[in-house]
């Protein structure tokens, strides 16, 4: 991104997800382009990793809406998953 003019802005990792930004108008330039070629590989395994899932924002929003539901949660962000739709719980009604 640097290469094309837009550094990338941010890098810190909270609850497991990088946090970062690059300008809309890099699109413009190649920067959707840059970002598969480049690390859209990287991000996609990261962020699919079993225990990033666990310290994610979605994986305490499905354990949340199990136990509202008066349901165990499962060990995992997967399992927990799977609990959902066997519950037939609409995800929307989790928020």
């Amino acid at each position: 991104m640097e290469g094309i003019g837009f550094p990338i802005g941010g890098g810190e990792t909270v609850d497991g997800v990088i946090q970062y930004s690059v300008p809309v108008v890099s699109d413009d330039a190649g920067g959707t382009e840059c970002y598969v070629h480049e690390f859209e590989f990287v991000d996609r395994a990261w962020q699919t990793k079993p225990e990033i899932l666990e310290q994610s924002e979605s994986s305490r929003m499905v354990k949340a809406c199990l136990i509202k539901y008066e349901i165990e949660p499962a060990e995992t962000h997967l399992e927990r998953w799977e609990q959902i739709l066997e519950n037939n719980i609409d995800p929307a009604s989790c928020h």
